[in-house]
């Protein structure tokens, strides 16, 4: 049985990240001070420094808490029993969730990523593309796909669409960072030419 003190410190830590990830996603990363962070969480900066040497390790906990949420997410559309099509709309529409969660100075933050966050952000889009070459040959096999495509260039190109994403006089184009995402995503999976309603 979890002692009381041990609860209490699960709440706190739970409020924490309950609060900045609020905080991170309305203002973005650097706009949001530990200050804050503890006055909204209700929660003193002791307490935030026992589970947090600093602001950016808390902001590498709530990365991983999303990689990991993410790819279970994904792993249930993946076993679904449905089309390559089908599997390919309903992680772009999650994506696409997601990522209207948060404000543009955030995506700005994680699209131009500083010093100090520029190591860990490159190890994450690896364990990305890790999982997701995983699916890539998977589709292979089961012939979803063509066979001729590399997982290497499949990745590759991956990693070109988000230097996209980061060009500003491209993203200026577009009404706002999800419509962009949005289109460039369609672009790599379904290419230029049109398809039938039922799948649009």
């Amino acid at each position: 049985m979890i002692d009381e003190n041990t609860r209490k410190k699960s709440k706190k830590l739970n409020q924490i990240v309950e609060t900045s990830e609020y905080l991170f996603k309305r203002f973005g990363i650097k706009r949001v001070t530990v200050e804050e962070i503890c006055r909204k969480a209700n929660v003193s900066k002791m307490t935030f420094y026992k589970y947090f040497p600093n602001k950016i390790e808390l902001v590498k906990h709530l990365f991983n808490n999303w990689f990991d949420e993410g790819y279970s997410k994904l792993a249930k559309i993946n076993a679904m029993n449905v089309s390559i099509a089908e599997k390919l709309r309903l992680m772009i529409e999650w994506k696409m969730g997601f990522l209207s969660e948060m404000s543009p100075e955030f995506i700005e933050e994680f699209v131009h990523v500083d010093s100090e966050l520029m190591g860990f952000m490159q190890e994450y889009m690896q364990r990305s593309y890790k999982r997701f070459m995983e699916y890539f040959i998977g589709w292979q096999k089961n012939g979803d796909i063509r066979p001729g495509i590399r997982p290497e260039l499949f990745i590759a190109v991956l990693d070109k669409l988000q230097e996209l994403f980061g060009d500003d006089n491209l993203r200026k184009h577009y009404h706002d960072h999800i419509e962009f995402a949005h289109e460039l995503h369609k672009l790599f999976f379904y290419g230029i030419v049109s398809r039938p309603d039922s799948e649009k």
